[in-house]
């Protein structure tokens, strides 16, 4: 029995099938990324287990959003010293104390050139 809306039926079906299919890829894109955003977070050494817990509980919820943001501003560690819940071990951090030794034997401090 072919009805006059028998094809447009099928299509709707294709697409609701297709539109299914992709929602699925996408939401086991997402579980990935969250794990994996997870387990980047508590493998980062600079961070304390305050911060660990904070990245944790901002990943969980809001999961998108939580875990793009891991993985753009907080594995740099730039937010993470400003908010103060990094160890100050990350890239770029100037080494602390005073050097013992440098160039000139003079505990790292060069004089200036006489003009």
């Amino acid at each position: 029995m072919d009805g006059p809306g028998q094809g447009y039926n099928e299509g709707l079906a294709f697409f609701s099938g297709l539109f299914a299919v992709l929602a699925g890829i996408a939401l086991l894109a997402l579980i990935v990324l969250v794990i994996w955003a997870l387990v980047s977070i508590l493998a980062h050494k600079d961070l304390t287990g305050g911060g660990k817990l904070l990245w944790v509980i901002g990943v969980l919820w809001v999961p998108l959003f939580g875990a793009v943001a891991w993985f753009v501003v907080g594995r740099k560690g730039n937010i993470n010293r400003l908010l103060g819940i990094d160890k100050g071990r990350g890239e770029g951090t100037a080494p602390s104390g005073p050097q013992t030794s440098g160039p000139s034997g003079s505990g790292g401090v060069v004089p200036p050139s006489p003009a």
